[in-house]
């Protein structure tokens, strides 16, 4: 993996992730740049005094990116998970 958010480079999906997004909820992949991964990881910090690595930025990127944004406009409301893998 090339990308600062290194912990998003498993090599396989657990099962129950698996499931759940095909059978819980509508899943939409999105690719976000390292920029924007570690922006949001800023913008959070900023915000929330809540300090995350890149692989969790690239899911935040979508609610602070201006380019990313658009993504989200149709939801009336929308869950992000902030969360460690460590």
């Amino acid at each position: 993996i090339t990308s600062v958010a290194t912990s998003l480079g498993a090599l396989s999906a657990s099962s129950s992730a698996v499931q759940m997004a095909r059978d819980d909820q509508p899943t939409e992949a999105y690719t976000v740049s390292d920029a924007e991964a570690v922006g949001a990881c800023a913008s959070l910090l900023d915000d929330h005094r809540v300090l995350v690595e890149p692989a969790c930025g690239a899911a935040l990127a979508l609610a602070y990116s201006p380019r990313q944004r658009e993504a989200l406009r149709r939801f009336e409301t929308v869950v992000v998970v902030v969360c460690g893998g460590g």
